[in-house]
């Protein structure tokens, strides 16, 4: 088994700051990039994809959205996009909370802004890591 943190491909935004993915390689073999790749997601509970779920918006409810000046040198920036509509919903989207529980099959990357944020995601992890390492050796030993 091996576990992994993915920081966003797009970095820091001064606006709606960044995330990362936690990620666990569950193939045979102990080599990194050896097996398939699970997002930290498919293996929570329900309960745990609603603390994923509380801790993400607290990060969102504590953002400003971007000035004016900010939004319109953006729709001047993918006015020639196929879908310049699309992208300002993508990017105002960041700043909504998320409305609908999460489910394991959706790609959740873990939302911060500032330090603190990372720390409670840190808590968080250290409270599901030791069960879902468990259940992953579990599985091996079992096939």
């Amino acid at each position: 088994m091996f576990v992994w943190f993915q920081c966003d491909q797009w970095g820091w935004d001064q606006y709606a700051g960044s995330s990362f993915f936690v990620n666990f390689q569950v193939g045979a073999s102990p080599e990194p990039w050896s097996g398939p790749t699970e997002r930290l997601q498919r293996f929570l509970t329900d309960l745990e994809l609603e603390e994923l779920r509380r801790l993400q918006n607290e990060v969102i409810r504590r953002l400003r959205l971007p000035p004016r000046e900010y939004i319109e040198a953006f729709k001047a920036a993918t006015v020639k996009s196929s879908d310049p509509g699309l992208m300002l919903d993508g990017l105002l989207l960041q700043f909504r909370p998320i409305e609908q529980p999460y489910r394991q099959q959706q790609d959740v990357s873990l939302r911060y802004f500032d330090p603190a944020d990372v720390q409670h995601w840190a808590s968080f992890l250290l409270g599901v890591l030791p069960r879902i390492v468990g259940d992953l050796r579990g599985q091996a030993s079992e096939a």
